[in-house]
């Protein structure tokens, strides 16, 4: 699997007062675009012939990268998120399901693939038993979650176009064209 960008830009030379604000957004929608082209990689292996447990797979892997960008990041050198209010707008009616199954991967990504949240999926003490004592679980299969795998291709499509779109204007900012 090769990522959309064999390596950033460099960014050597540039002395304007831009380049400390730029490049660390470059740098963050660089790696954006990447998740999201992983994301959309993922997708294109999927299909509804393959066994569950790889449709699980492929979904959670998806829906990992996908999320990435839109989650903070912690430790040196940490980059802003994207918002998603910046790539989709809600007062257009065609990017109105794609903003509903943003929230619906993010929510998902949150508290059931990337943690077990227990107000998702409660543990309740059953009986006793001779052996010890039952449990009842509600488990949540991203399987079973409302996601369209056509509009969560065209989501990835429309947020890596967008994401490369800014990351280009930002370079020609910081370094015009000859």
């Amino acid at each position: 699997m090769a990522p959309l960008y064999k390596s950033p830009p460099t960014f050597s030379g540039v002395t304007r007062g831009l380049d400390k604000l730029v490049k660390p957004k470059i740098h963050r929608l660089l790696l954006s675009c990447e998740d999201i082209w992983e994301a959309s990689l993922v997708l294109a292996e999927w299909s509804h012939d393959l066994p569950p447990v790889v449709r699980r797979a492929l979904l959670i892997a998806a829906i990992v990268s996908y999320c990435r960008p839109f989650t903070t990041n912690y430790g040196p050198g940490a980059l802003r998120k994207l918002d998603i209010a910046d790539y989709l707008k809600a007062d257009h009616s065609s990017d109105r399901p794609l903003l509903e199954l943003h929230q619906v991967l993010m929510h998902l990504r949150d508290k059931v693939v990337a943690h077990s949240d227990f107000d998702v999926q409660p543990v309740t003490l059953g009986a006793r038993t001779t052996t010890g004592f039952t449990f009842d679980r509600l488990k949540v299969d991203v399987l079973m979650a409302p996601i369209s795998i056509d509009d969560f291709r065209r989501l990835c499509s429309i947020v890596q176009s967008r994401c490369t779109d800014e990351m280009h204007r930002l370079a020609n900012d910081l370094m015009p064209p000859p």
